[in-house]
């Protein structure tokens, strides 16, 4: 499958650090049509911006890498388990109010570095998401954004990327290692 084979050759390009990359089993669409809707509906509220590397407008939009915590045998369809992050995410996409509070503020992370995304979460399962980055702010700064930006990017070789729009970021596929 083409499809398959574009997004595991994404991950394994952008692997960098944190060892050897695991082996993908399986890569499954999980993406509803509600939750793209609202994610396209973001993106066309942000407009066209400056793109980074392969954004693309309306919105910036990126395929980025987050991390979370599987605990079904994921087999296409979200399990109602609690604690089972993905398939909550699948559900209902991301949600703020779950969001912890990491090193540079509350809000959705994800990078473009697979191995940074793998730190987190049980490693079970990886999301790729579609991102409405819009304007970056290139901040470690932990407060509120600057007028006028849509994201915050803390650059670096494992960059993370922080959204705090929950219509911002859309998971797109779920990578199931084994």
């Amino acid at each position: 499958d083409l499809k398959f084979k574009e997004l595991e050759d994404q991950f394994k390009s952008s692997w960098n650090g944190g060892g050897t990359a695991p082996r993908i089993r399986e890569i499954w669409r999980v993406h509803s049509d509600a939750l793209l809707s609202r994610h396209a509906q973001h993106c066309n509220g942000i407009g066209n911006v400056p793109c980074h590397n392969c954004g693309r407008n309306p919105g910036n939009q990126q395929r980025r890498f987050h991390q979370s915590v599987l605990l079904c045998n994921f087999q296409g369809q979200p399990c109602n388990q609690p604690g089972c992050s993905v398939c909550s995410i699948i559900r209902t996409g991301f949600l703020l109010s779950r969001a912890n509070v990491g090193c540079y503020a509350k809000g959705v992370y994800s990078s473009s570095n697979p191995a940074k995304a793998y730190g987190y979460g049980n490693k079970r399962a990886m999301f790729m998401v579609g991102v409405a980055v819009g304007v970056a702010e290139l901040s470690s700064f932990r407060g509120d954004l600057k007028s006028g930006c849509h994201s915050r990017v803390v650059n670096g070789t494992n960059d993370e990327l922080i959204v705090f729009n929950e219509a911002a970021i859309v998971p797109k596929y779920l990578l199931v290692f084994g």
